[in-house]
């Protein structure tokens, strides 16, 4: 049953996993911590959803002060559309014109790439979630602390518990890949046939790709860093291919390869002999 189940999951380095259970183990602290220790309602509602909302949805990438930043700047403008929320929440078409304006410029600022779109629903969540359960002005305050308990417990559980660090992670197989690629480019260089060297160049992209799926829709970093990104993947691939595409015996003139041996030195400077 559970090999069946590790066939049908897409989860190599456990991020999904981690995230759930992070989830699973603050969640229910606050829910209950409103609910029973402040006798709240509106503060454990704002907790609870706040917690499954910045561990769940928002989990925010990258070094810790990165993800301390965005945590922070999402807690504030979650401050702000909780109070306008709540004012809204007994009226109805303004509370629709401001899912509008808001909904418009939380997607328009997710074109930002990177923190910016991982902390959109989150934000979004929050406002439809004060904007639908009705309440008074009174229990803004409630509404505040349970957000600002979220977004604290939030900041503290990615940080102790499963840390990642998505560019150790993603950045040494590149590197292991490109590495592997400059010794097939070296062999070829020298007249000599890959052998192994380009099963083992493939088995590294192929880890590649895995590790870089495992962060699914979650990117990181600006637009253009993406992009270069998915570029310098694709071209891994690629090269790949060109390499196991040379004829096994074939003779390489010496122009041919003076350019396969500058193909290995641009990838790895070290591998010069």
């Amino acid at each position: 049953m559970i090999a069946a189940l590790r066939n049908l999951t897409n989860d190599p380095d456990r991020t999904a996993l981690h995230r759930s259970l992070r989830v699973a183990l603050v969640m229910p602290v606050l829910f209950a911590f409103g609910l029973q220790g402040l006798e709240s309602p509106q503060f454990a509602l704002l907790g609870a959803f706040g917690a499954f909302s910045t561990m769940a949805m928002a989990d925010f990438m990258g070094p810790f002060r990165s993800r301390l930043v965005a945590y922070l700047v999402l807690m504030l403008v979650g401050c702000l559309l909780i109070v306008i929320g709540t004012v809204l929440s007994n009226s109805l078409w303004p509370a629709v014109a401001a899912m509008l304006v808001f909904g418009v410029t939380l997607q328009f600022a997710a074109v930002l790439g990177g923190q910016f779109m991982l902390g959109n629903s989150a934000a979004i969540l929050i406002f439809v979630l004060c904007a639908m359960v009705p309440a008074s002005n009174d229990f803004i305050p409630d509404r505040l602390g349970g957000w600002i308990l979220a977004c604290t417990g939030a900041a503290v559980a990615t940080a102790l518990l499963w840390p990642r660090n998505e560019r150790r992670d993603l950045y040494q197989p590149l590197v292991e890949a490109i590495r592997a690629l400059a010794a097939v480019a070296r062999s070829i260089a020298a007249g000599d046939l890959p052998g192994s060297g380009i099963d083992h160049a493939k088995a590294v992209i192929d880890r590649v790709r895995e590790v870089h799926s495992a962060f699914g829709f979650r990117p990181c970093g600006p637009a253009g860093q993406r992009r270069a990104l998915l570029g310098l993947i694709d071209d891994l691939g690629q090269c790949w291919v060109f390499a196991g595409a040379v004829p096994a015996g074939s003779r390489m003139s010496a122009e041919d390869r003076r350019l396969a041996d500058a193909v290995a030195t641009t990838l790895d400077p070290r591998s010069r002999r």
